[in-house]
């Protein structure tokens, strides 16, 4: 991702209401789908500024993988040192070692998705499981996209086939950003004409570049809540900006 990006990351990555939404789906699924023995090998694909290592840290030991050496310097800057610096595509692990992996927007980062989710595969338990999350629906494409250094967005079908194809069994599956589908939409289309026809020669910014004021955020949150609210309850979204999937090594 471009460097600002990380920046940013580094002072959202707990507090932004969009990164808080995203926790609270995997901490569902996690009491629902995962054991909390405390004993489990837990692998952090794409760990950026770490903050999966103290929220998960109740549900086992967690190694952490990331390319860029700013992640890997700034987890360590904070005592984080179960972190490797690798190429996910070639895993540095054994075979059957990990219990748990956590992919959470990860997967559109890399050139050959399938061939990471092989890896991953291979470094799993038998019925490991695997906890993804990735932005949704081609026609959402934007500099927000550019930005992150994405390579494709998803829809639900299109990761089940690779998840299937890499031997897994998807087990879990919905969208969410249900509500936000459409203003993100005309936001990023709007954003994006300006930027053409401006002829900028600006690198790409993500969405987070933009501030909104602390009522918007509230409310954005409130309405986060209220997808999770139908989600732990079974009650699926047909599309949204985002997400979220769990499957199970077979």
């Amino acid at each position: 991702m471009e460097h600002r990006e990380f920046d940013i990351m580094l002072a959202d990555e707990n507090t932004h209401w969009w990164y808080r939404a995203r926790f609270r789906l995997v901490d569902h699924c996690l009491d629902a789908l995962f054991p909390k023995t405390g004993n489990s090998m837990i692998l952090d694909m794409a760990s950026a500024c770490g903050a999966n290592f103290d929220h998960y840290a109740g549900y086992g030991t967690i190694v952490g993988l990331d390319i860029a050496k700013e992640a890997i310097d700034f987890c360590r800057g904070k005592g984080i040192n179960r972190i490797v610096r690798g190429d996910a595509h070639y895993l540095p692990f054994s075979n059957d070692v990990f219990d748990g992996v956590f992919a959470l927007d990860a997967l559109e980062h890399f050139k050959d998705d399938a061939q990471v989710l092989t890896e991953l595969h291979r470094v799993m338990s038998k019925n490991g499981l695997i906890f993804i999350t990735l932005p949704a629906f081609l026609c959402l494409w934007s500099q927000h996209d550019e930005a992150f250094h994405h390579s494709r967005r998803y829809s639900i079908k299109d990761i089940k086939n690779k998840l299937t194809k890499a031997g897994y069994e998807l087990i879990f599956a919905t969208y969410w950003s249900f509500f936000l589908f459409i203003p993100a939409l005309i936001f990023r289309k709007i954003r994006d004409i300006s930027r053409a026809f401006r002829k900028s020669k600006a690198k790409p910014v993500s969405d987070f570049n933009t501030n909104i004021p602390s009522w918007m955020s509230l409310m954005l949150d409130h309405l986060a809540r209220v997808e999770a609210f139908f989600i732990k309850r079974k009650i699926f979204f047909p599309f949204g900006v985002s997400l979220m999937c769990v499957a199970k090594k077979i």
